[in-house]
């Protein structure tokens, strides 16, 4: 059997959304993210998230923070200088799934790149 560890679920769609991640201990921390898809989300690498922890991740649509978000919880599966990757352990609700889907079209199996190759 020839596994591909690199070989992802979901695509990954390049982002510059701000961040909240609430770990257990209630620690409030803003990063910034780099990368999303529909199974997880890698944050720039400061502040470091601890490895293992299981964190809420409310994910800001707009510059302003306002009430456009994607919200959902995951599990940092690792934290280094490359990043903090967090991987979704609860499947966004489908508010949440699309609104991220209207900001990053990709992200949506009946968007423009589905449509070009019907």
């Amino acid at each position: 059997m020839n596994h591909n560890p690199n070989k992802r679920a979901y695509a990954r769609i390049p982002v510059n959304y701000r961040v909240k991640v609430v770990t257990a201990r209630d620690m409030v921390q803003y990063s910034l993210a780099l990368n999303v898809s529909r199974g997880g989300i890698l944050l720039a690498p400061q502040p470091a998230l601890p490895l293992g922890a299981q964190v809420g991740v409310a994910i800001f649509l707009t510059d302003t923070g306002g009430d456009r978000r994607v919200v959902t919880r995951g599990i940092v599966l690792r934290s280094d200088g490359s990043g903090n990757a967090i991987r979704f352990i609860e499947d966004m609700d489908e508010a949440s799934f699309e609104a991220l889907a209207r900001m990053v079209p990709t992200l949506d199996p009946c968007g423009e790149a589905a449509k070009a190759s019907a």
